[in-house]
């Protein structure tokens, strides 16, 4: 594994010292005849982590046999269960207060130790996924056994509640998109905050959907949800951009909201027509004309869209910071481990969005806004709500 980076990645040791990684590699090996299975396979993700490159880690079905069917992120104010199996849905919105053998926050703090990233930001989201593997749990001594997860929770109504969480089988893909893309648990079937309702705010409508728009007619605004940067079977994203532009120019629109949030990355050779779009509108290329909502699931393609969008237009960003750095390496190899079959993947290329001197952790968004617990689960979105009283301010509005 250690081979393979040095030898793809073209800066393995742009954010850790050689020695510091080679003093860790080696002390992985020299404990292996005392580890098992699980502590080793810790110790090799701790090694990805160490090189503050999300685009170079260990994603793999073969992570784990079984899965627990629960998702639980970190919000404003705390872990909480954001998603589940049927047969947890009474936890939904709890609050998580213990994990295992230990405090929510240690166990937190542990996971992080071995998530893929590229600062903080994408640390915190990504480390929500292996809450959901009983192996790297087991590695990091947070609980003791895989099959099961004890769970010590605040639910909504108050008091305290002990969950049992039983591991069960689950066909995943190497992607774990059902972490990322779908924002579900490891199951067949899943219930979140979402699928409880029918009519949903917009973060939360059409997360399927690759790319959508909706036409916000009492502010001559347009909403665009770009969930995938990645052509959709059914329709390109430059056939798509036709569409959003045409009703762009037909309605006199005055500005566009492009929504980043659910977006982890894809092609970002599919961009132009977006950002050439925006370049030609003098009314939607201006700070108050075009807002860009951002978060910590921007660490690909999503970031770069954001970081094009900031060197070349003029957008007013929104939310949480994102997830990667504005300059970043990228363009991952895949191979398979030979023995464990866990695919690793390296970063192969370097993209400078910017500046070569841009050394800027993440973009910083102008307005912040993130989610607490309040206003998850009460399907309130801070940032399009914040969004939203700017453009009342200048918009005639009627509602």
């Amino acid at each position: 594994m250690v081979a393979s980076m040095e030898r793809i990645h073209p800066n393995l040791f742009h954010d850790v010292t050689k020695d510091a990684f080679q003093h860790e590699v080696t002390t992985l090996i020299d404990a292996i005849p005392h580890l098992d299975d699980n502590e080793i396979l810790v110790g090799l993700l701790k090694l990805t982590a160490m090189t503050q490159d999300w685009h170079t880690q260990i994603i793999s079905r073969n992570l784990t046999e079984k899965w627990f069917p629960i998702r639980i992120e970190q919000l404003q104010d705390g872990l909480f269960i954001t998603a589940v199996s049927p047969e947890y849905a009474q936890h939904l919105g709890g609050k998580v207060l213990r994990i295992g053998n230990c405090s929510a926050s240690e166990a937190f703090v542990k996971v992080k130790e071995v998530t893929a990233h590229d600062n903080l930001y994408s640390q915190r989201y990504f480390a929500s996924m292996f809450m959901s593997i009983p192996s790297v749990l087991c590695g990091l001594h947070i609980i003791d056994d895989v099959n099961f997860l004890r769970l010590e929770i605040q639910p909504f109504t108050g008091g305290q509640r002990e969950v049992k969480v039983t591991a069960g089988i689950y066909e995943s893909d190497d992607d774990l998109t059902w972490f990322w893309q779908k924002e579900a648990v490891p199951a067949e079937e899943y219930i979140t905050v979402a699928t409880r309702r029918e009519t949903l705010p917009l973060f939360w409508k059409n997360t399927h959907r690759f790319y959508w728009f909706e036409f916000l007619e009492a502010y001559k605004t347009v909403y665009m949800g770009f969930n995938l940067t990645a052509n959709n079977e059914l329709e390109s994203f430059a056939d798509f951009n036709i569409s959003l532009w045409d009703l762009v120019d037909h309605e006199d629109v005055e500005r566009l909201v492009i929504d980043l949030r659910h977006n982890l990355g894809g092609d970002h050779d599919i961009l132009p027509p977006l950002i050439d779009g925006v370049l030609q509108r003098e009314r939607i290329n201006r700070r108050e004309g075009l807002y860009v909502i951002i978060g910590p699931k921007n660490v690909s393609a999503s970031s770069h869209c954001a970081a094009w969008l900031e060197k070349r237009a003029q957008p007013t960003f929104v939310g949480e910071p994102t997830g990667a750095r504005p300059n970043q390496y990228a363009d991952p190899e895949h191979l398979r481990l030979p023995n464990s079959q866990l695919r690793l993947m390296v970063s192969k290329q370097y993209w400078q969005n910017d500046l070569a001197q841009d050394a800027r952790p993440w973009i910083e968004p102008h307005i912040r806004a993130a989610f607490d617990s309040a206003d998850y689960f009460g399907l309130r979105d801070p940032a399009m709500d914040k969004v939203l009283g700017l453009l009342k301010a200048v918009s005639p509005y009627r509602g």
